[in-house]
């Protein structure tokens, strides 16, 4: 087992060690190494899939899914993790009648110690790393994963001695962000970290805050107006000199008490249309729980649009992709989105740059839907990949095409290859690439520009993503693996 788990995180470095070998974005963070992160990630996984291994076995087939998926988009490489998921969500679809059988709670709380101690001993550094590298948005995660799967919050049972120890080490890690003047980080997990019997500490960390809200009181006024805008309309923002559309969901909250929230980013085609992209999932599906974006990218528009950056030079994907990134961590750090939940889409033209996001930046999504999608490799910065990686990856991609598609064949010109086999092109790179669980889905009666009207069946197969109950190859359009 101790080798299959440094032969996972290994893995994992060497993957990442090639995409940014390839991507070359020129951007310093992109290129750091987390040997901290790997190796807790890999100890923690082992131990949630034996907890997985037991619901499996007792055909709850369904806890099984959910507890493999979290794994999974740890570690999108974890083959063992993958095939069983895969196998379970199976017995799901074929509506399975196998009987649940009862765990032995013993055993089940054994499990959890050890998922708890995992944790414990682990996360703490991945913290501390984080914050040396300076990926503030990433070490707040981090303090909120260790405080949800251990509950040293929770005030039943007491916390044991070990338990306040890493408290003690996350809160001294709020000392660290405050430091480094990464106030809006700082304050979204700085109240989840108090506790009314412990004074000293509260007070420490009340100063923290203090300190932080002031220095971004401004922006939390700017901030809130927008929240208000957002929830019932969409609103302009910028990550950086990066553009984007949004929106909030209907009963948008946001605080110590609210729930995290997933995102849809959806890169429209060449007309360009952003504000169009993100009405079009708005006007009909804000009470399905999502924040939704359409970001201006430059990739997908035949230079149109360039216009709103005119600083702009080099790779156009390499540009996009750098943005993307940056209001992924707005997101997180404003509106309380949850990067575990992170959705990739484009439409078109916007194709290209979601069958990118999805081959070179696999740890990022929960899922990829392209939607009658452009594949034009060449254009990405560095081409193709040029070297794969020996496992599978268990990223779960959908591509859905419209079967009246006018550019299904070709694109305006009869030289210009259409939709149809730039998707036989696309999915033939991700086999080469080893996904394990592309579907592609035509939709009847649809054409180019009707995509919306199956945005249910997108938002039917995430929901499936986040159980994970989806399964691999249940389109009857399913591209098989050669």
């Amino acid at each position: 087992m101790k080798k299959c788990i440094i032969s996972i995180a290994v893995l994992v470095v060497s993957y990442l060690v090639v995409f940014n070998n390839v991507f070359g974005a020129g951007d310093q963070k992109e290129q750091l190494t987390t040997p901290c992160r790997d190796r807790a990630v890999a100890k923690y996984d082992a131990t949630m899939f034996s907890k997985a291994e037991l619901y499996a076995k007792a055909n709850n087939y369904e806890k099984a899914c959910n507890l493999l998926s979290e794994i999974i988009f740890q570690d999108p490489f974890n083959e063992k993790a993958g095939k069983l998921r895969d196998a379970c969500a199976r017995k799901i679809a074929g509506d399975s009648k196998d009987e649940v059988k009862e765990i032995n709670e013993k055993i089940l709380k054994d499990c959890d110690i050890k998922i708890r101690k995992a944790v414990l001993e682990e996360f703490p550094t991945v913290v501390d790393e984080a914050i040396a590298q300076k990926r503030f948005t990433d070490a707040v995660y981090w303090i909120r994963f260790t405080c949800s799967k251990t509950e040293i919050l929770s005030p039943e049972p007491a916390l044991t001695a070990d338990a306040k120890t890493i408290l003690k080490k996350l809160r001294k890690s709020l000392s660290e962000l405050a430091k480094a003047k990464a106030y809006w980080q700082m304050l979204a997990v700085a109240k989840k970290l108090r506790t009314p019997d412990d004074k000293g500490n509260d007070e420490e960390i009340d100063k923290l805050i203090a300190t932080a809200e002031k220095a971004t009181e401004a922006e939390r006024t700017k901030r809130n107006e927008e929240i208000e805008k957002a929830r019932g309309d969409h609103i302009q923002r910028e990550a950086g000199e990066f553009l984007y559309w949004m929106a909030l969901p209907e009963g948008y909250e946001i605080g110590e008490k609210s729930v995290p929230y997933p995102v849809i980013i959806s890169v429209t085609g060449s007309g360009a249309q952003y504000e169009q992209e993100l009405q079009s999932w708005t006007n009909s599906f804000r009470g399905r729980g999502y924040i939704f974006v359409a970001p201006v990218t430059t990739s997908n528009t035949n230079g149109q649009g360039m216009k709103f950056y005119p600083k702009f030079s080099g790779n156009a994907i390499a540009f996009d992709h750098k943005g993307i990134t940056k209001l992924l961590e707005d997101l997180e750090n404003l509106f309380g989105a949850d990067r575990e939940r992170f959705f990739i889409t484009g439409f078109s033209g916007g194709g290209t740059y979601a069958y990118f996001a999805t081959m070179r930046d696999i740890g990022r999504w929960r899922a990829s839907a392209p939607r009658n999608p452009n594949y034009y490799p060449q254009n990405w910065a560095g081409g193709p990949m040029k070297q794969l990686p020996k496992s599978e990856i268990y990223l779960p991609v959908h591509i859905f095409t419209s079967e009246k598609d006018e550019y299904k064949e070709c694109i305006r010109d009869p030289k210009v290859p259409g939709i149809e086999p730039q998707t036989k092109n696309a999915c033939a790179a991700l086999n080469g690439m080893h996904f394990a669980c592309v579907l592609r889905t035509e939709v009847p009666g649809v054409t180019h520009n009707e995509s919306p009207k199956y945005y249910d069946q997108i938002f039917n197969w995430f929901d499936k993503v986040i159980a994970g109950t989806q399964v691999s190859g249940e389109s009857p359009n399913y591209w098989p693996k050669k």
